[in-house]
Formats: structure tokens, C-alpha cells, sequence
């Protein structure tokens, strides 16, 4: 069974990496970040570099602001 959660939309930039390791430390295997209060990309990119198993994902994107090239940038 995969444990999934979602960091909290309004998580200050400061407190992402240690809110992914309590969530790592937890036992949970899936943390989802929203886009509805900052870019996304840019949160999962920040919560990866202090995690070793979690799985990191996009709960939601919206695309059709962005430019194919914004999006491969992005990626």
C-alpha cells in the first residue's frame, strides 16, 4: 500500500525541507505539491534535494498559461 499526503499549499519556502524529511521520517512514500500559491516545479525541486525515498509530484499543473518552452525549462 502507498502512503501519499500533500504538503500544505501555504508552506513557507523556509520550512519545505524540513517538512518533506518529517514526512519522509513518517513513513510515507508520496508527497504531492500544488500549484495554487507558488510554482510548483520549484517547490518539488526544493523538496527533492532533502529526501532520499520519497516520491515527489505535481498534485495539479496548469498548462495552458505556460509556453511549451516554459514547461520544458520547467522539466
Amino acid at each position: 500500500m502507498e502512503l501519499v499526503t500533500s504538503l500544505p499549499a501555504d508552506t513557507p519556502l523556509s520550512e519545505v525541507a524540513a517538512r518533506v524529511r518529517r514526512i519522509e521520517d513518517l513513513g510515507f512514500d508520496t508527497v504531492h505539491i500544488s500549484e495554487t500559491v507558488r510554482d510548483p516545479f520549484s517547490v518539488c525541486t526544493l523538496a527533492a534535494e532533502h529526501t532520499t525515498t520519497l516520491t515527489i509530484r505535481t498534485s495539479m499543473v496548469v498548462a495552458f498559461p505556460r509556453s511549451p518552452m516554459l514547461t520544458a525549462y520547467a522539466a
